[in-house]
């Protein structure tokens, strides 16, 4: 049981400093139970700190942090059994093999039975180099074993920090099949990440973060159902006279600058009346071809946080093109 209503994960008022830089500045954040989190945010936002607070790395300033119903402490070791983390690269024996590295693992913490190790390669996809040394893995096949590490325990709730770092396409594939799993059986997964596409096709939940403070939570179909936005496409060439035409009775912008998007607009209106748009376009000789509703997380994202970087670094957007963060 999570107790707390069903809440896996809270934090309230948490505050983080570094210097006189404020990494966390009250932040709150509340993951129901038995779904995948999108944590999202821009380089510097307090993302990791965030992780590492949760994990017991670093000790916070202020503020309070519930895990599984409840307070998590200082020193509180036992609490951590019920939760698997990966938070930055993950380390390992380089001399031993992936097998004998969760072997040491799990003789270090909960009790997991002998079965389990088997279990966790077979979902991280490495049974068949389970017995080669880790110095010859990849940094995907590192990162994957990191993801079996943090399964070990059979955790309640998950908290990954950029689990896709070094996988290919297919394996982010399977991590997100196995993620979107362990949230159907009931577990919490709490994933940060930089990649905006995969949480959109991933996430139940979203919280979004910019310089320590949440700037938006909730399910992701509402929060993009909310934004009111409609995407029009028309000549390249009438993309600054489309923007005039609409004017303020439509507020619209160029969607981007990259040449697969050329002629893409966002509009702001409700879709059931974006026909009023094709209308007024063509009143004045300007004329869509392709019309699309709904708001992607990417503009989502932009929109909260300002579209700027706090730090270097790129998000990689729903185009597939770097986007500051």
């Amino acid at each position: 049981m999570t107790g707390n209503g069903g809440i896996a994960l809270a934090t309230h008022g948490l505050r983080k400093n570094y210097g006189s830089r404020h990494a966390l500045d009250g932040l709150d954040l509340s993951v129901p139970a038995g779904v995948v989190y999108g944590f999202l945010g821009p380089n510097g936002a307090g993302k990791t700190t965030t992780m590492r607070v949760l994990t017991g790395l670093i000790h916070p300033d202020g503020g309070k942090v519930e895990i599984l119903g409840q307070p998590f402490k200082r020193g509180d070791r036992h609490r951590l059994f019920r939760v698997g983390a990966l938070v930055e690269s993950p380390s390992f024996y380089p001399y031993l093999s992936a097998r004998s590295n969760l072997r040491e693992l799990a003789a270090s913490g909960a009790p997991v039975p002998a079965k389990r190790i088997d279990e966790v390669l077979d979902l991280a996809g490495l049974t068949d180099r389970a017995n080669d040394k880790v110095q010859g893995y990849s940094l995907g096949m590192k990162q994957r074993l990191g993801i079996a590490a943090a399964l070990l325990s059979d955790p309640d709730l998950l908290l990954l920090d950029e689990p896709a770092n070094g996988l290919d396409p297919a394996g982010i594939v399977a991590m997100r099949d196995t993620l979107k799993a362990l949230a159907a059986s009931g577990k919490t997964v709490f994933v940060s990440s930089h990649l905006l596409a995969e949480i959109q096709v991933m996430a139940d939940v979203v919280g979004i973060v910019a310089s320590g403070k949440l700037v938006r939570e909730g399910p992701l179909k509402e929060l993009l159902a909310l934004q009111g936005v409609v995407k029009i496409r028309v000549q390249p060439d009438k993309v600054d006279a489309a923007i005039s035409t609409l004017g303020a009775e439509f507020p619209a912008e160029r969607l981007t600058e990259s040449d697969r998007d050329e002629g893409w607009l966002s509009v702001r209106i409700d879709p059931d009346k974006s026909e009023a748009i094709s209308q007024k376009l063509a009143a004045a000789s300007i004329f869509v071809s392709g019309m699309e509703s709904g708001t992607d997380l990417e503009m989502l994202f932009l929109e909260l946080t300002g579209g700027k970087a706090e730090g270097e670094g790129s998000f990689v957007g729903l185009s597939g093109k770097g986007t500051a963060a």
